[in-house]
């Protein structure tokens, strides 16, 4: 199989290779070409750190040369948190006449949310005679950033939380996966001292576990030998119960690997088992899931028989242990794009994908479809801004009460690389919170008995009720973000009403606590 592992999750690269490795400015010397060709070098293999460390080191010599200006534009647009960096290279370059530095720099406007000048330069490309991209998709990318802006300015309600410093590091922490119970989550990072490493400056990729004791992860370690080998180790999939991984296995200095099966008995991980040829192939298989019950495995690749770039397909364990031939999952969920990363809910009712086709406002986007009683799918829904930014989002693993879900992305804000998020899906009908109000005595500061009504501030409407327990405590239950009225009466106190709502920022598996205090 082969299988391309990127941390980035920008896969945009294979398309701006410029046109030709020949071309050197004139100021350079017998030196300075041979930095140049060995920077075209890293360049070409995708090695983009290496390759933009030893053009900055000619590029003072001919600061103007278009070509220099493009492949340092390029290094940054393909290096996590450096694409603001690429514009002004992509404009120098433009400047000097490079038809695909026009394109380019539209896209590094779209990761700064710069539409305006996104569409004038999509509009200056398309004017190009030797541009190398056609008018239809061009107009596909104008109108991603049309899409890109009304997604910003109708945000979906969700909350989004870095999991902190006891997951995140310095390092790039990516593609997590929760138990359906919420207690363990498991992920991938490039740390030193890595099994496999060299020394400590060396980092390859192994696979983490963290422990969730009340509402913090602890106890953060590498989950054993038996998976993290000398070979780069990357969990692209996980079962409900954390019983059974998906494991691409990558060797150092390679490019592609394979997917890999890993199972947990009696508290013991056994021996990783790669899966059958007809899973891994001479394509690219990166990504993939299995089941609840560890009977079907849905996975990526780009083999022949799609619908075009990569698509999703499904293979069924036989009776005998073996695996089935797979089957493409069809062209409701699959486009002539890359479908990637999926990830099937703890009931089987649900796929989640990330995909750079169907209606993206950015590059890969994280998408859901449900079920059908026939065998197929519903057409796939994107997730909304801000689960899905203007960049790449990708890898997204839901609990199975269906309120949270993780996923990594790079964040300037961030404890570096790419870290793992926490997303409350407040959008869910079920993502109710519990709070508990006292009526206090303003003498006595003890609870008084009293009845409060409810009304939704929008309409008026009265939505509920409430008497106290025997200890003076109301209990609602809430929706974050609804505006509401309180009435609250009591004998012998004057009636008080009063605004309440929670906050998205208040939302807690904790109950919350409020208290108000009457008036005589």
């Amino acid at each position: 199989m082969n299988t391309k592992i990127y941390f980035t999750l920008a896969l945009i690269s294979l398309f701006v290779l410029p046109q030709t490795f020949s071309a050197q400015s004139k100021r350079y010397n017998k030196n300075h070409k041979k930095i140049w060709s060995k920077a075209n070098c890293f360049y070409k293999a995708q090695e983009y750190e290496k390759a933009l460390l030893l053009y900055t080191n000619i590029y003072s010599l001919d600061e103007n040369y278009d070509e220099i200006n493009y492949r340092i534009g390029t290094c940054y647009f393909n290096i996590p948190g450096e694409k603001k960096n690429s514009i002004s290279y992509f404009n120098k370059s433009k400047a000097a006449g490079n038809t695909e530095a026009c394109f380019w720099l539209a896209r590094a406007y779209h990761v700064e949310k710069k539409f305006s000048e996104e569409i004038e330069n999509y509009q200056i490309y398309k004017g190009k005679g030797d541009k190398l991209k056609g008018e239809k998709e061009i107009n596909r990318y104008v109108n991603i950033a049309k899409r890109a802006e009304r997604a910003i300015d109708n945000p979906v309600f969700v909350k989004i939380d870095n999991l902190g410093a006891s997951i995140n590091t310095e390092y790039s922490e990516v593609i997590p996966f929760i138990t359906a119970d919420e207690s363990k989550l498991v992920f991938s990072s490039k740390r030193p001292r890595s099994y496999g490493a060299e020394n400590i400056h060396n980092k390859i990729s192994d696979i983490y576990i963290s422990d969730k004791e009340g509402n913090t992860w602890i106890n953060t370690h590498k989950i054993g030998f038996e998976i993290n080998s000398e070979m780069n180790d990357v969990v692209v999939g996980m079962n409900d119960l954390g019983t059974i991984l998906l494991v691409n296995r990558t060797e150092i200095g390679n490019d592609y690997g394979n997917l890999f099966l890993c199972e947990n008995k009696g508290g013991e991980w056994l021996k990783p088992l790669m899966l059958s040829e007809n899973i891994n192939s001479q394509h690219k298989e990166s990504s993939a899931c299995i089941t609840a019950d560890g009977k079907f495995i849905y996975f990526s690749s780009n083999r022949p028989g799609g619908f075009g770039g990569k698509d999703i397909w499904g293979v069924k364990q036989l009776p005998n242990g073996k695996w089935a031939k797979p089957a493409n999952i069809g062209g409701v969920i699959n486009s002539s794009y890359d479908e990637e990363a999926p990830f099937i809910s703890p009931n089987g009712q649900t796929l989640y994908f990330s995909s750079n086709g169907h209606e993206t406002i950015g590059g890969y986007d994280v998408h859901n479809a449900e079920a059908q009683t026939d065998g197929g799918w519903e057409v796939p829904k994107n997730l909304g801004y801000p689960i899905n930014s203007v960049d790449d989002d990708i890898y997204f693993s839901v609990g199975e009460n269906d309120k949270r879900a993780y996923y990594s992305r790079y964040d300037g804000n961030g404890f570096g690389g790419s870290d793992i998020y926490e997303v409350h899906l407040l959008y869910k009908e079920n993502y109710l919170t519990p709070v508990k109000f006292m009526v206090i005595n303003p003498k006595t500061k003890e609870p008084i008995e009293a009845m409060i009504k409810l009304y939704v501030e929008e309409t008026g409407e009265i939505y509920g009720d409430y008497l106290p327990n025997e200890k003076g405590e109301f209990l609602f239950i809430v929706k974050p973000e609804i505006k509401f009225n309180m009435e609250i009466s009591a004998d012998g106190f004057t009636t008080n009403n009063a605004a309440f709502h929670i906050t998205t920022d208040d939302v807690s598996d904790d109950l919350l606590l409020r208290e108000i205090i009457m008036s005589n």
